[in-house]
């Protein structure tokens, strides 16, 4: 009885596990190689955004909905609240908007150093347009258009906010995108 159990789990699950296999494999053929291609691959898309440094992802706090609700970085999963659309303002810049909140995220108060980020409906604001620069080694360094600020990761502790401060160089401030469409 009980190897009978373990049998239909097995098959239920197998199928599961090859496909998310799938949908890793897929995007890792999908990278572009250079900024040029940016544009044609992430357009559209929705991602996972991963600190490099932190080894966590950007999200709102608590996956809740009101405006002001914080951006954090948290264990990363396959979860629409972790999920990330794509939307082309210009050439390698994007407003973006998360999958399951449907709003997008700001500077937190002034427009400056150390600033952290909230949520914020979706709008045509500057401040919800990010600019997405691929580096030699596949990473991203996204910048708030407009500003000399990129986002940032200044501790690897989870809930952690992540900062807007200027270039330094720093793995904290190198991001992956993983592509992935999450049921929940």
């Amino acid at each position: 009885m009980k190897n009978n159990f373990v049998s239909k789990i097995f098959l239920l699950i197998t199928p599961i596990v090859f496909v998310c296999n799938s949908c890793f494999s897929s995007a890792a053929m999908h990278q572009p190689q250079n900024n040029e291609q940016i544009n044609e691959i992430i357009n559209g898309e929705t991602y996972r955004i991963t600190n490099v440094m932190a080894s966590k992802s950007l999200r709102p706090y608590n996956a809740l909905k009101n405006d002001g609700n914080k951006i954090i970085l948290y264990n990363s999963h396959w979860w629409k609240c972790m999920t990330w659309k794509f939307n082309k303002i210009s050439d390698n810049k994007y407003l973006l908007q998360n999958v399951y909140t449907g709003k997008s995220f700001i500077p937190n108060g002034e427009c400056q150093e150390g600033a952290t980020c909230v949520q914020q409906v979706t709008s045509s604001s500057p401040l919800q347009v990010w600019e997405f620069t691929l580096l030699e080694n596949g990473h991203y360094n996204i910048k708030l258009s407009g500003t000399d600020l990129y986002l940032s990761a200044i501790s690897d502790e989870l809930n952690s906010l992540p900062v807007l401060m200027s270039n330094k160089n720093l793995k904290g401030q190198e991001w992956i995108l993983v592509k992935q469409h999450p049921l929940f």
